[in-house]
């Protein structure tokens, strides 16, 4: 989900900067974008910065998995091969 919106959120960006140019307020910006004035204020920051490179760096998680390899191969063949009732979970409570 989270790059899947990437695109989405990356025309964002640039019709801040085009809004910009054509002499909207910050303001009538945030209200177009439904975004926040510090969000906006971030997405300037970095266009002053480096330009429309920097404005459209990839966006990138930097919080590391809590699993190991292990674990995770382990919890995928838990979702792909097994049943709640294994694991004594209520199936209303288990989610696809």
């Amino acid at each position: 989900m989270y790059y899947r919106c990437q695109q989405e959120y990356l025309r964002k960006r640039l019709l801040a900067i085009k809004y910009l140019y054509e002499r909207k307020t910050r303001t009538e910006v945030s209200d177009l974008l439904n975004c926040h004035s510090q969000t906006l204020s971030t997405w300037i920051d970095k266009f002053l910065e480096g330009g429309l490179k920097n404005l459209l760096e990839l966006m990138t998680h930097q919080v590391s998995s809590r699993l190991n390899i292990e674990q995770k191969q382990e919890l995928k063949i838990m979702i792909l091969e097994e049943l709640p009732r294994d694991y004594v979970v209520d199936r209303n409570k288990w989610s696809w």
